[in-house]
């Protein structure tokens, strides 16, 4: 029995980049409007890995990573595993 390989789309922590997280908050507030700016903000300051999407084509990705890709957010697409019937990276 095969198991589709799902996949993590995530933005790295910025460091030492004020300007850069304002941009990528903002830009994340307007891909996904129903979570405030304010905890976006909040989530990239604080430097958390943030998971954007997972999904079981990489090709998902491209609308959000071009978009994320113009402001040089550090992105990474990750395998997910399961752990325990718990999905992690």
């Amino acid at each position: 029995m095969s198991e589709n390989k799902k996949y993590i789309l995530i933005l790295k922590a910025i460091h030492d980049d004020k300007r850069l997280e304002y941009i990528v908050s903002r830009k994340l507030f307007d891909l996904w409007p129903e979570t405030p700016f304010a905890q976006w903000k909040s989530r990239v300051s604080k430097g958390e890995t943030i998971i954007l999407m997972r999904a079981e084509n990489i090709i998902e990705f491209d609308r959000v990573m071009r978009e994320m890709q113009e402001l040089h957010a550090p992105l990474e697409i990750v395998d997910q595993k399961n752990i325990g019937g718990a999905s992690v990276f």
